[in-house]
């Protein structure tokens, strides 16, 4: 439940810092990540619609938000406006199929901060979740590798700006996936999931305001070069 509290602060701060000033789909996927550790947090008193609302918004329609911003803070809004639609529309499936899914309630009853995984009976909800979290972390690699291209390509502090921005967002997709959970877990701290959605909502964060504007030093170290 703590951790759970920490994840929801730091993504709906998030959220609040980044409404109107940022990307639509960043803000957005700051605020289901904060309004999807809310429903973990319900999902641990052993709720089985929490679970699933959870699901459908942290554990699937996250990184695909993470994505599309990334996708139009690199290309443009113009460029990235298809797949917006796409994870729009995708958004919308995965809430349909998720929310009726069966749940398994004995593995719900021992979720104790894990990452669910097993929980939910499996079902045509796997489609968009694998498409969720494929595309999100594709969508942002692609936009970050674009970034640096022109952050060579073009040098200045703007360019550098974006590149960093957007690689610190890749590591936020990262952060919270499969591979960095099972490292938690053989550390001996799998109940402390939560820790890495909170730090995937920092990085996102952090991602999103370094994108506009350089911190100072690094700034002036860049134009010294």
């Amino acid at each position: 439940m703590l951790f759970a509290a920490v994840a929801t602060l730091v993504g709906l701060a998030g959220a609040v810092l980044l409404r109107g000033r940022q990307s639509f789909f960043w803000w957005g996927a700051l605020l289901i990540g904060g309004l999807a550790a809310i429903a973990y947090a319900g999902a641990s008193l052993g709720n089985a619609m929490a679970f699933k609302v959870y699901y459908s918004l942290g554990a699937s329609m996250f990184p695909g938000w993470v994505g599309i911003g990334s996708l139009q803070v690199a290309f443009g809004r113009r460029l990235a406006r298809w797949p917006a639609v796409f994870i729009l529309a995708l958004s919308a499936l995965q809430l349909g199929l998720t929310l009726p899914a069966g749940v398994n309630q004995a593995a719900l009853a021992a979720l104790n901060g894990s990452n669910g995984e097993g929980i939910l009976i499996p079902g045509a909800w796997i489609g968009p979740t694998v498409l969720f979290n494929t595309l999100g972390l594709g969508f942002a690699a692609v936009a970050a590798f674009f970034a640096w291209w022109r952050a060579f390509r073009y040098q200045g502090a703007e360019t550098a700006a974006v590149a960093i921005g957007l690689s610190l967002v890749v590591l936020g997709v990262l952060a919270r996936s499969a591979a960095v959970y099972r490292m938690l877990a053989a550390a001996g701290a799998p109940s402390a999931f939560m820790l890495l959605d909170a730090l995937a909502f920092a990085l996102v964060l952090a991602g999103a305001y370094v994108s506009r504007r350089l911190p100072t030093p690094l700034a002036k170290a860049l134009n010294a070069a």
